[in-house]
C-alpha cells in the first residue's frame, strides 16, 4: 500500500481504485485505528473535485498575476516614451530657430556660404533624424499601449481564495501522509 500511497495528491486523487482494491482485502486483518485511518485515503477519490479546481484556481491565479505585472510594465514603458516624445518635441523649435538663423547668416556672408550650407545640412539631418525618432517612438508607444489594454481586458478575477484551495489541499495531503504513516507503524518500518 505504501507503494500505491507513494504518488502526488493530484493523481491519487484522480485513481485510488487500486488503494481501494486492496484496503478492502486487507481491513479485516487490520487493527480498528488502522481501519479507521485508512478508510479516508481508500476513498481518497471524493477529494478529487476540491483537489483540481483548487490545482486549476492557483494555476490561473499566477497567470493573472504575471498578466497583471506584465500590463503595469507596458504601461510604465509607455509613460517613458510619452516622456521622451515630449522632451524631443521640445526641441524642435530650437533646431528650427537654428536653421532659420543660419539661412540669415548665408544671405549676408556670401563669404562664408560654403560653410554655412554645410550647417545647414547638418541640422536639417537632425531635425530629419528627429522626426524619424519621433515617428518610430510613437508607433512604439502605439503597440505598448495596445499591449496594455489587450492585457488590461484578459485580467479577470479568479473566484475562491488562494488560502482555502492551499487548504483544502493540505487536508487531502494529510489523509494520504496519515495512511502511510498507520503502514509504516503496522509494518515496523
Amino acid at each position: 500500500m505504501l507503494t500505491l500511497l507513494d504518488q502526488n495528491i493530484e493523481q491519487l486523487v484522480q485513481d485510488a481504485g487500486p488503494i481501494q482494491d486492496l484496503f478492502l482485502k486487507i481491513r479485516g486483518h487490520l487493527p480498528e485505528t488502522a481501519i479507521e485511518a485508512l478508510v479516508p485515503v481508500a476513498y481518497i477519490e471524493s477529494q478529487q473535485l476540491e483537489v483540481l479546481k483548487a490545482k486549476q484556481r492557483l494555476a490561473d491565479q499566477s497567470r493573472q498575476e504575471q498578466m497583471a505585472k506584465d500590463k503595469e510594465s507596458h504601461v510604465a514603458r509607455v509613460e517613458d516614451l510619452r516622456r521622451r516624445i515630449d522632451t524631443l518635441c521640445r526641441s524642435h523649435p530650437t533646431i528650427v530657430g537654428e536653421i532659420d538663423r543660419l539661412k540669415a547668416r548665408k544671405a549676408e556672408l556670401m563669404k562664408e556660404l560654403r560653410l554655412i550650407g554645410d550647417a545647414i545640412t547638418a541640422e536639417e539631418t537632425k531635425l530629419a533624424k528627429l522626426l524619424n525618432a519621433i515617428d518610430g517612438l510613437e508607433q512604439e508607444k502605439l503597440r505598448y499601449a495596445q499591449q496594455a489594454n489587450r492585457l488590461h481586458k484578459n485580467i479577470q478575477p479568479i473566484p475562491g481564495f488562494a488560502d482555502t484551495d492551499l487548504k483544502n489541499i493540505e487536508d487531502a495531503d494529510q489523509i494520504h501522509l496519515c495512511a502511510i504513516d498507520i503502514i509504516c507503524g503496522l509494518l515496523n518500518l
